[in-house]
C-alpha cells in the first residue's frame, strides 16, 4: 500500500530511516481510519434524507435545513439514532424535534 503513495525512490530512501518510516505508515493508517469514517458519517446523513424526503416530503427549505444540520454531525452513533428516528416518526415535524436534541 505505500507504494502507492510515494515513488520508488522515496520508498527506498524511507527505508533507510525505520523511525521515519514508521511515523509515515502511522500517520497513513491514521488518515485512512479518518477517511473510512468520513466515509460513513456521509453514508448515514444521505440514508437519512433519502428516508425522510419520500416519507415526509417536506418543503424544500426544511430538507435543506436538515441537510445542513446533518452534515454538522460527526458522532456515527447519533445519525445512526436519526435515522432509526426517520424511520420511526410519525410525521416530519416529530422528526425535526428529534434532531435538535
Amino acid at each position: 500500500m505505500i507504494q502507492q503513495i510515494l515513488p520508488d525512490l522515496d520508498l527506498n530512501e524511507l527505508r533507510e530511516f525505520p523511525n521515519l518510516q514508521k511515523s509515515h505508515l502511522k500517520l497513513h493508517a491514521q488518515a485512512v481510519s479518518e477517511g473510512q469514517a468520513e466515509g460513513e458519517r456521509t453514508k448515514a446523513r444521505d440514508a437519512i434524507l433519502e428516508v425522510i424526503a419520500p416519507r415526509f416530503n417536506p418543503p424544500l427549505a426544511s430538507y435543506r435545513h436538515i441537510d445542513a444540520v446533518l452534515d454538522t454531525i460527526d458522532s456515527t452513533e447519533r445519525l445512526s439514532a436519526l435515522f432509526t428516528a426517520a424511520l420511526s416518526a410519525a410525521t416530519f415535524a416529530e422528526f425535526e424535534a428529534g434532531i435538535s436534541e
